[in-house]
C-alpha cells in the first residue's frame, strides 16, 4: 500500500480490488487498507499533515542542520501526497500564524484525496488464474457489491474453451505431450536405450559390423511388435 499511496492520492475516488483464491485474509487486508487512509487523512498521525508542515517549515527557514536524510525524503514525499492548492494554502496560512492547527484539522477534510475509497474482495479459481493462456483478456464480473464479490470460476474465454474441447474430441495431445503416436515413425525394441531382444547375443550385428544374415535377424526383431 505505501508503495502506491502517492499514486492513490492523485485519484478523486479509489475502488480497490483484493483478489485471492481463498477468503482467509480478506478481513486483515480490509483493515490494512482502511487503516492506511485513516492515517493519511489524520493530520496528527505520524508522518501526517502536521509532520509535513513542520518539516517543510524547517526546510523553508533553511535550518538544514536540523533535518535528517529521512526528513528530506519525507518532505519530498509529502509534497507529492499533499501537493494540492488547498493544502498549500493551509500551509502558508499556518506558517504565518494566521490559522491554528485546529483550523488546519477542520479545513483539511475538504482537500482529502481520494475523497472516497472502497475495498472490494473477490475470490477466483486458483488454477484458472495461474494457468490461463490469455491472461490479458478482460474479466467479466457478474455482480459487485460494495464490500465483497466473486469472479466466475474460470478466467478462460469461451473461444479458448471451445478450442480445447475440439482438440480433445479429435484426440489431439496437449502441447506439452510430445509422444509420437502409435504407428508413425520407427519403433524401438525393449526398453528405450536397450538393444533388441534377439540382437542382444550378437551385439555387433546391430551396429553393422557382423554378416548380412545377422543384420537381417536384428532388423526382423526390431520390426516385430511385442
Amino acid at each position: 500500500m505505501d508503495a502506491y499511496l502517492t499514486l492513490f492520492t492523485k485519484l478523486s475516488q479509489l475502488r480497490f480490488y483484493y483478489v485471492a483464491t481463498r477468503d482467509a485474509n480478506f478481513e486483515r487486508a480490509k483493515k490494512l487498507f482502511h487503516g492506511t487512509f485513516q492515517r493519511l487523512w489524520n493530520p496528527a498521525a505520524p508522518r501526517g499533515l502536521f509532520d509535513y508542515f513542520r518539516t517543510r517549515r524547517t526546510w523553508d527557514e533553511r535550518n538544514y542542520a536540523k533535518l535528517s536524510e529521512h526528513d528530506v525524503l519525507f518532505m519530498n514525499q509529502g509534497k507529492e501526497r499533499f501537493g494540492n492548492p488547498g493544502v498549500e494554502n493551509l500551509y502558508q496560512r499556518w506558517r504565518t500564524g494566521e490559522i491554528t492547527e485546529n483550523t488546519v484539522r477542520s479545513e483539511s477534510v475538504k482537500f482529502q484525496m481520494p475523497s472516497q475509497v472502497t475495498f472490494i474482495s473477490a475470490t477466483v479459481n486458483g488454477q484458472a488464474a495461474l494457468f490461463e493462456r490469455h491472461p490479458h483478456q478482460p474479466v467479466s464480473v457478474a455482480v459487485k457489491s460494495s464490500e465483497e464479490t466473486s469472479f466466475p470460476g474460470d478466467f478462460t474465454s469461451g473461444k479458448s474453451r471451445r478450442m480445447r474441447q475440439r482438440r480433445q474430441e479429435n484426440g489431439a495431445r496437449p502441447r506439452h505431450d510430445q509422444r509420437r503416436p502409435e504407428g508413425i515413425g520407427p519403433r524401438f525394441c525393449g526398453t528405450m536405450g536397450s538393444l533388441p531382444p534377439l540382437a542382444a547375443g550378437i551385439r555387433s550385428s546391430c551396429f553393422g559390423r557382423a554378416g548380412k544374415g545377422s543384420q537381417q535377424s536384428c532388423m526382423t526383431a526390431c520390426s516385430t511388435k511385442p
